[in-house]
């Protein structure tokens, strides 16, 4: 143990005395509450919870792709944080169908799906749209999404320029199979995206959308691509009656903060809440949300436009009935401490025994404790993460310690229970853990 590195840790199966020691007492686990979250974390749970994502990309891995899309396990953490929904988007499939499959698997979270009208797709397809809106059980397909990287502007601009694109307009006037697509969804009150489409092409939509009757508009990643508006042309579209949509990941850069407000945040909304999007990517951290929700609310947001943000515009675009969640605490650990006594042959140390139960979404900030720490998981599955280094996932029956001084975490990112049982030699007298604060 004395030679192992700080900051290290070691993971395996249970070995027998350790197995032992910790599951003879464990199996006589009764839960009491402990733990906190910090006040961060706190605030990203409170505004997750009900939060709806418009924009959940579940593209698989291409052979080129260096950057991998949201999988089953950042379904679970939405799931796990108590958002209300999320609609799953992919260029280059339909993805209702893959939210009908998914529902099920994910109780108590809504899911949807869309349809984007880029090549792999069949271009502008009327026929693709309506069966997605009248074939599927349970009616998953929501979103119909104008060309995202197959639109004319985009492609024109790209490396290369020559290839194909999806047309949506000509001389000024929108193609008759764009008006068909728009009026499939008026009849089946499906919602209107611009994609990537150059704004003047947006704006056409929207105002053809109106004048079918579609109730539903959104302007997709309006600050950014090809679709890029001015402030002008975001609140034309507003008064056209599309939400502004805003991407979580730069928000808070190159002038977005004071676009929402110039708009109006009643006519916005903020979507694809990945907090880290570097490897390991994480989706929907709670110190993440929490951070953001500090910087947002320092250039004068009020938490009830934060609200309407994370939650009210996005259920609203997307044809949901709005709710207000009341805010409540975030699920906190469980635990039962079963004895605290000094080591024999060193009374300045002692050992500790103690079980945790950790409820869905529950889980504690990054700490360090003054002495060395071993864990052994008994149900469920618990994410411990080492600071710097890639979470780790154990499952029942497995095991792993941490050396004294080395910062980490535990959280259940599941939507089922986890228990595990913890032995810890600490030097006697010092607080048993010291939070971080960054």
């Amino acid at each position: 143990m004395s030679g192992m590195m700080s900051g290290a840790w070691r993971r395996g199966p249970l070995d027998i005395p350790l197995l032992s020691m910790l599951t003879a007492i464990g199996l006589l686990l009764a839960p009491a509450v402990v733990g906190a979250q910090s006040s961060r974390e706190a605030d990203g749970a409170r505004l997750l919870k009900g939060a709806v994502d418009l924009h959940f990309h579940m593209d698989p891995w291409t052979p080129t792709a260096t950057n991998g899309q949201a999988g089953i396990a950042e379904v679970r953490v939405a799931k796990a944080r108590g958002m209300r929904a999320l609609v799953i988007k992919d260029h280059n499939e339909p993805t209702a169908p893959l939210a009908y499959h998914l529902r099920p698997e994910v109780p108590g979270l809504e899911l949807y799906g869309g349809f984007v009208l880029n090549r792999a797709n069949g271009g502008v397809n009327p026929a693709g749209v309506e069966f997605m809106a009248t074939q599927i059980r349970g009616e998953p397909g929501r979103i119909v999404w104008m060309p995202a990287g197959d639109g004319a502007k985009e492609v024109r601009e790209s490396k290369n320029p020559d290839r194909p694109f999806v047309a949506v307009s000509r001389n000024g006037e929108l193609l008759p199979e764009v008006k068909e697509v728009i009026a499939i969804a008026a009849k089946h009150g499906l919602v209107i995206a611009s994609g990537h489409i150059a704004p003047e092409e947006a704006l056409m939509v929207f105002r053809e959308a109106k004048r079918q009757g579609v109730q539903h508009l959104i302007a997709t990643h309006a600050f950014d691509l090809a679709g890029k508006m001015t402030i002008e042309q975001m609140q034309e579209a507003a008064k056209l009656g599309a939400f502004i949509e805003f991407d979580f990941r730069n928000t808070l850069e190159g002038g977005r903060i004071e676009a929402i407000r110039q708009v109006g945040p009643e006519h916005c909304f903020l979507s694809e809440f990945w907090t880290k999007v570097t490897a390991p990517k994480e989706y929907a951290g709670l110190e993440g949300i929490g951070a953001f929700a500090d910087v947002m609310r320092g250039h004068g947001f009020t938490d009830r436009e934060l609200d309407l943000l994370f939650k009210e515009n996005p259920a609203k675009a997307l044809g949901l009935a709005p709710t207000m969640v009341a805010a409540e605490a975030p699920p906190k650990a469980q635990n039962k401490r079963y004895f605290t006594m000094p080591l024999e042959k060193d009374p300045t140390r002692e050992v500790g025994l103690q079980a945790v139960t950790l409820p869905p979404g529950a889980g504690n900030q990054f700490h360090r404790h003054p002495g060395d720490q071993w864990t052994a998981v008994q149900e469920g599955e618990v994410t411990f993460t080492v600071k710097g280094q890639p979470p780790q996932v154990l499952k029942a029956g497995e095991s792993n310690y941490v050396p004294r001084g080395t910062i980490h975490r535990q959280q259940n990112l599941g939507d089922k229970p986890a228990r595990y049982i913890e032995m810890r030699v600490f030097d006697k007298g010092k607080p048993a853990s010291e939070q971080m604060t960054d």
